[in-house]
């Protein structure tokens, strides 16, 4: 059980974020703690979901029923969307609310609720009842002010080069 519980927000356009996350919930799985592990906008599976699969007493919630990146949406993709990442922070609250969680992290959360892919009112809702025995951390792009302004740990990623630039697609087993 997690004593005097946190807000975490990584931010940033450099690599890390998820890393950093995946991290947290590994090292807390590792005392024993509950943990859930939910990806916004990210549809397939990663090392790292696959890994998390099979650590006992981790629970990941993932998928968004498109292939499709967000611009690419039409409404009625958007509003599908919406709807299974708001029933994921309705399983994070519940799970918060009866304690069935230690930590709890919403990868991508950010970028989600900017996009207005994800109801920031069930978010404010987690975060204030995060605290206590709840570690909560969440990851994003932007440093979006809302996150800033109630997390107790605020780390930006900087980008000061990466392979993307000259055109290296992400690969499997290293970026995702």
């Amino acid at each position: 059980m997690i004593k005097n519980g946190m807000v975490h927000y990584y931010y940033g356009y450099g690599k890390g974020k998820t890393s950093a996350a995946v991290g947290s919930a590994v090292r807390a799985a590792g005392y024993g703690n509950r943990v859930m592990f939910v990806q916004f906008l990210k549809n397939t599976a990663s090392g790292e979901t696959k890994v998390l699969d099979h650590i006992p007493g981790v629970t990941v919630l993932r998928g968004i029923g498109t292939d499709k990146f967000s611009i690419s949406m039409n409404d009625d993709e958007k509003e599908s969307v919406r709807r299974i990442h708001d029933g994921f922070l309705r399983e994070v609250l519940n799970a918060v609310e009866t304690h069935a969680a230690d930590v709890v992290v919403l990868d991508e959360l950010a970028d989600a609720v900017e996009l207005g892919l994800a109801d920031k009112e069930i978010v404010s809702e987690i975060i204030e009842r995060c605290g206590g025995n709840t570690e909560l951390v969440i990851t994003g792009h932007r440093p979006v002010q809302f996150f800033i302004d109630n997390a107790d740990y605020v780390t930006e990623m900087k980008k000061v080069r990466h392979p993307f630039d000259r055109g290296i697609r992400a690969r499997e087993g290293v970026e995702y």
